[in-house]
């Protein structure tokens, strides 16, 4: 009856390093066993509620976790029309903070913008606005779970990188069993599929995360239908649908939020706090992580956030919407208390995209690590520790979720690492700061270490279907790696052929081929850059770009190529090179197909 009230007796005998292991691996928090909170956090994710079980005698003491809903409809079997039995709810990478709050209910707020129009043909759509680190996203999620009741399914999308959007829309055509037709595209047969339901059925909850481009977004929504589109952008301006603005908390409801973390501060101290983190809700989230784990006093942390003095230039170079200093000050006060390798793990993270990282990135190829972080990386103990700590500081989220391919192929579970984009604009802001720290003793750079690490567990066979989870699960962050590549210009060999097997992985999968365009003329580029013209490696990225230029029709400018190429082997290789001779075939091909018979 007390575990179910959320209340249990402390023992004077209690162990109090073990305590001390389990909250490092985020198990506990401070040094009770949180129970209450434990029950808290199920109920605001919608779990069911644990069951407690024991006899008479207390000879046993068992704890039942019924399955999330959630992942009940993942695997649930699909009935004879191709709806799953279960509803659809489908939010993969993101958690909910057990310490959400919404002081001006802006929940209720979106709930009524959605529902206001009462139509069954037309789309209700709502664009959740505001700087980085004001919680779109745990606003987007907390209402998806509230109101998963008032929808036929629940589909989450992420919006911030195109190419990964048009495989979901695959991903989701494949869940609930929608044909895909050679001449109509997954985002069309989406769109089709909602405009044919019925209108008396309950309508579906779309969306959209992280979308920075409303223009190329646009083909994307669904067109008809009494759905409801929801979009969480940093973009302020989202013509013919309705808006909800997030800002920055005021002095007061950033110090109710505070209060309720650190009830046992003055009302002064924590005043002073948000006025110094400027009520940002994120920098004040990793603030209350750091002062729960270090037991400090309020005033000392505020002293020592003073004395960083950044500039708020510093983030306003990159994609942080000119937030204030407020996230690098607090990022930095946990940096210094973090472990060498939780640093080194950091670092490596704000080199990848926002989405999830699978954690087989790191501890797969670990001799690609740093240094600091390859003990951890072949350690699953050392391991969970180190990730343990980021989360901790509240720096990381580490969801569990199942990877799939573009069709909803499952691969395996994976353990993922996501950070926050403007948590990782400040790592990268603070390492500019202090550039000896990103350094390994061999001279290897952060950066390069991403390089390697991918490189090592992008599969070389990207066309096989086998793959295609991983290819799916890694694209979003190779691709990424083309913001940082010009800077650093770094182990451009690796970089070109990673460029490569995603293009491979892009055409023989999602069929995503003007992208898969773009990233073999990039990896020819930097090819030709850093070995020549008539290397054996650049005279194969010219050869496989020819050949994507045929899939695409454009036969003169395959014929271009191959003709340059044919003449660079035949230079360099001579006639009877098997390269050459290859060379000759691929162009004899191009020319039929163009009704050069003679050529």
């Amino acid at each position: 009856d007390t575990l179910r009230a959320g209340k249990i007796t402390a023992r004077c005998y209690r162990n109090r390093r073990i305590g001390e292991f389990l909250r490092r691996l985020g198990l506990t928090e401070e040094y009770a066993t949180g129970i209450n909170k434990i029950l808290t956090a199920m109920s605001e994710n919608g779990s069911p509620s644990p069951e407690f079980k024991t006899d008479e005698n207390r000879t046993y003491f068992e704890v039942c976790l019924p399955v999330h809903p959630a992942m009940l409809a993942m695997f649930s079997p699909m009935d004879e029309s191709g709806i799953a039995n279960a509803q659809a709810f489908h939010l993969p990478e993101m958690r909910l903070s057990p310490h959400f709050v919404d002081p001006l209910n802006h929940l209720g707020a979106l709930r009524l913008q959605l529902t206001s129009k009462k139509s069954t043909s037309m789309l209700a759509a709502t664009a959740v606005q505001g700087m980085g680190g004001v919680g779109k996203t745990q606003l987007a999620l907390k209402y998806s779970y509230q109101f998963r009741s008032e929808y036929a399914g629940v589909w989450w999308f992420s919006a911030a990188n195109l190419d990964v959007l048009e495989t979901e829309c695959m991903a989701f055509c494949a869940a609930q069993q929608i044909p895909l037709s050679p001449n109509t595209n997954a985002q069309q047969a989406l769109s089709d599929w909602l405009a044919a339901l019925p209108a008396s059925a309950l309508p579906w909850l779309l969306v959209y995360d992280n979308a920075d481009d409303a223009k190329a977004l646009k083909k994307f929504l669904p067109h008809a239908g009494g759905h409801h589109v929801l979009i969480t952008s940093r973009l302020v301006s989202w013509a013919g649908m309705g808006a909800l603005h997030l800002d920055v908390w005021t002095g007061a409801q950033a110090l109710a939020f505070l209060q309720a973390r650190l009830p046992h501060e003055s009302e002064g101290a924590l005043l002073a706090l948000t006025q110094v983190l400027d009520g940002l809700p994120l920098a004040l989230e990793q603030a209350c992580a750091y002062l729960g784990n270090h037991h400090i006093a309020v005033e000392a942390y505020i002293k020592r956030v003073t004395q960083l003095g950044y500039d708020i230039a510093l983030l306003g170079r990159e994609d942080s919407d000119g937030c204030a200093n407020s996230v690098l000050a607090t990022l930095s006060l946990a940096f210094d208390r973090l472990s060498a390798p939780a640093q080194a793990l950091l670092q490596l993270c704000c080199y990848l995209a926002p989405e999830p990282v699978p954690e087989y990135v790191f501890t797969e190829e670990p001799g690609n690590l740093p240094e600091s972080l390859q003990a951890a990386g072949r350690d699953q103990f050392l391991w969970r520790e180190t990730v343990a700590e980021l989360e901790c500081y509240a720096l990381c989220q580490v969801p569990l979720l199942l990877q799939a391919d573009f069709m909803g192929n499952n691969g395996v579970t994976q353990r993922c690492l996501v950070l926050h984009r403007l948590t990782q604009t400040a790592v990268r802001a603070w390492l500019g700061t202090n550039p000896g720290v990103g350094e390994a003793k061999t001279g290897v750079n952060v950066f390069q270490h991403v390089i390697m690490l991918l490189s090592g567990v992008f599969p070389y066979r990207a066309d096989a279907p086998e793959h295609w989870p991983r290819c799916h699960s890694l694209m979003p962050h190779v691709q990424r790696l083309a913001a940082f590549y010009a800077k650093d210009n770094v182990e451009p060999q690796r970089y070109a052929g990673l460029l490569a097997q995603l293009a491979t992985y892009l055409k023989y999968g999602p069929a995503l081929m003007p992208e898969a365009l773009r990233l073999e003329r990039l990896a020819l580029a930097i090819k030709q850059a850093a070995l020549g013209e008539d290397d054996p490696a650049t005279l194969i990225s010219l050869g496989n770009l020819a050949m994507t230029l045929v899939s695409l029709g454009d036969l003169h400018g395959a014929r271009q190529l191959q003709e340059k190429t044919l003449d660079s082997h035949r230079r360099v290789l001579g006639e009877e090179s098997l390269d050459t001779l290859i060379s000759m075939n691929n162009l004899a091909a191009t020319l039929w197909h163009q009704g050069d018979l003679p050529g």
